[in-house]
């Protein structure tokens, strides 16, 4: 291998560092519910978020998927993988109505903890009792951000898109190598 070979080398593997470096080290991802929605109403079989104040936004690993587990008085309604949401987004006045087929007595507790369904990713609460009807004491647990930039003794990772680009330049990288070796 000539000094110009050993250049080229080394530049196109500065280059692909630089180019997936973004991807290694900037992403930090969460899954966060902030505000307090301007009404509750409960009945004994639904609940219903409405009006405006309560907001959800993310930024999840593709491709966005979250686990949802909603209990009423602490007995499960559902337990379900989500469709993708995307890798990220907002709700903004986030409004949701609920319903159970069981009866609930007055009062309960309305609660709901969404897992981003990757390593590392911790649960996001928000919940509230149901009293005479409406209701309060709404209640937000925050997970803390995950992922490779969420601490600085995290291990990199690059994620799939990152991967097929290191590997391509890497591929390219030493077809160049052996056809410079062939013809010089």
């Amino acid at each position: 291998m000539t000094r110009r070979d050993l250049r080229g080398a080394l530049l196109l593997l500065l280059v692909s560092a630089l180019f997936v470096a973004g991807e290694v080290a900037g992403q930090t991802y969460f899954f966060v519910v902030s505000g307090v929605p301007s009404s509750i109403t409960c009945t004994t079989t639904s609940s219903n978020i409405g009006g405006t104040g309560l907001d959800i936004s993310w930024n999840l690993p593709m491709p966005g998927t979250v686990r949802s587990v909603l209990t009423v008085g602490g007995v499960v309604v559902y337990d379900q993988v989500q469709a993708p949401l995307g890798p990220s987004g907002t709700f903004v006045s986030f409004h949701q109505t609920t319903t159970w087929t069981t009866p609930m007595r007055l009062p309960y507790t309305w609660s709901i903890l969404i897992t981003p369904v990757y390593t590392g990713a911790g649960t996001t609460t928000f919940s509230y009792d149901c009293v005479d009807g409406v209701g309060v004491n709404f209640r937000i647990s925050n997970a803390p951000p995950f992922g490779p930039g969420s601490t600085s003794a995290a291990i990199p990772t690059l994620d799939g898109w990152a991967l097929a680009v290191l590997a391509a330049i890497l591929a390219a990288s030493s077809l160049l190598m052996v056809r410079r070796r062939r013809s010089g």
